[in-house]
């Protein structure tokens, strides 16, 4: 069946504010959003029509997966004849605030663009990527980034010293929490305070916490209150900085001292939970 395989990475929000509530239903936000090294794997083949298995089997194979409804958007956007054969190796979690499906998305526009040949641009595959999810416009390039609009809005973000200072650790535990039902739960502010990108670009992430903020953490800690053990140990084990990534459910910390996190990893898979230990990446 391969004909092509490619990653697609996890990412993580440094910091996220819900801005306001749009006519169209959606809402204004502002976040920084970091790919890592933690990732899916995707193979795709030649095939006549469109279709996805998946390590998984708890998760959709139809037009309700971001990457089957990803392949049929190109597909019929180009008027394609053919199709792809696609199988998915999941490992980032699903519905945790990492961005899993929208990267699995963006990651089969690419890979198709190649396999059936396409002219292509990035921007163009943006523009699709966001037809099928607000974040899948990040996942084409996964270069740093601020994100505004209702996500989709990208200008690149000057990281500064932050890749090669900071390590990361990410939890997941138990089940993930809807976007749509944390959104409805969460109250939008268009109060005045510092825009997230002049913090992250002005502020050492040593110096983060309790400045920068994810406007979801209060409501995900409401709904699932094991997160707020997950958060107060990634704290005492040494994170620099912890914080709730997208809409959760995944806490994430950033650690001066690689070790550190990994030793934390390692017990908190001991517990039962999913943790990866790592680092950012640049581009995928």
């Amino acid at each position: 069946m391969t004909d092509m395989t490619a990653r697609a990475p996890a990412k993580i929000n440094l910091g996220l504010h819900v801005l306001r509530k749009r006519d169209d239903g959606y809402h204004d936000i502002e976040t920084c959003m970091i790919a890592l090294a933690w990732h899916d794997e995707l193979r795709f083949g030649s095939a006549d029509t469109i279709s996805l298995t998946c390590s998984d089997r708890s998760l959709p194979a139809d037009e309700s997966n971001l990457v089957v409804r990803a392949a049929n958007l190109l597909r019929e956007t180009v008027g394609y004849a053919g199709g792809a054969e696609i199988h998915l190796e999941k490992t980032i979690p699903y519905a945790a605030g990492l961005g899993g499906g929208s990267s699995d998305a963006a990651t089969t526009l690419k890979a198709l663009r190649a396999l059936w040949e396409l002219d292509l641009s990035d921007d163009e595959l943006r523009h699709l990527g966001a037809q099928v999810g607000s974040d899948v416009p990040f996942f084409v390039s996964s270069e740093p980034a601020v994100a505004t609009g209702r996500g989709e809005i990208l200008t690149p973000l000057d990281t500064g010293t932050l890749f090669s200072e900071a390590h990361v650790l990410v939890v997941a535990a138990g089940e993930g929490i809807s976007t749509a039902e944390a959104y409805e739960s969460v109250g939008p502010s268009d109060r005045d305070r510092v825009s997230i990108s002049d913090i992250v670009t002005g502020i050492h992430f040593t110096d983060w916490q309790g400045v920068l903020a994810n406007d979801f953490q209060e409501v995900a800690f409401e709904k699932r209150p094991e997160l707020v053990k997950i958060f107060d140990y990634i704290t005492v084990v040494g994170a620099d900085y912890v914080s709730l990534s997208g809409s959760g459910s995944a806490i994430y910390g950033l650690f001066q001292e690689r070790t550190e996190a990994e030793r934390a990893a390692g017990k908190l898979r001991g517990y039962g939970l999913t943790a990866w230990s790592g680092r950012m990446i640049r581009e995928a």
